[in-house]
């Protein structure tokens, strides 16, 4: 059932597509002739609403043929265009970034090195000595604290 829906689907959709270059065959052809486009000019005020009830019925057709109306692809149009500018501002922006990284690593950045066993060994000697000269000058101004 639903190979022959679609089946019959394509069908419609060659016909619309023969319809349709037909059509503006004959209107091309149309165009050519003065007679034809003095009418249009003098009865436009009846093909308006004619020419509208088409762009109607071609809009409700595509629905359930799934195929896009120019709308859908003007639309389809703008949201790309939009895109592609978005992606553009990204990548001019990457670019900047790219840029002030590529400036930042080649600045001359120190680098730390950590202090070797002996500056350690040096460093806690020092303190141990100042701790206890401390603790020294703590009981001889106060004798009476310290411990026995």
């Amino acid at each position: 059932m639903e190979k022959q829906l679609q089946e019959l689907y394509n069908i419609l959709k060659k016909l619309g597509f023969q319809m349709e270059f037909k059509l503006n065959e004959n209107i091309q052809d149309s165009l050519n002739k003065k007679e034809i486009l003095k009418y249009l000019h003098r009865h436009a005020h009846l093909l308006a609403p004619l020419i509208k009830g088409l762009k109607e019925w071609a809009e409700t057709m595509s629905i359930p043929l799934n195929i896009p109306t120019k709308n859908d692809v003007a639309n389809v149009a703008k949201l790309t265009k939009q895109n592609e500018e978005k992606l553009d501002s990204v990548d001019e922006q990457l670019k900047i970034l790219n840029g002030y990284l590529k400036e930042l690593i080649s600045e001359d950045v120190p680098t730390y090195t950590p202090p070797s066993k002996k500056d350690l060994d040096k460093e806690l000697k020092k303190y141990k000595r100042l701790l206890l000269l401390q603790l020294l000058m703590q009981n001889r101004t106060n004798p009476g604290t310290g411990k026995d």
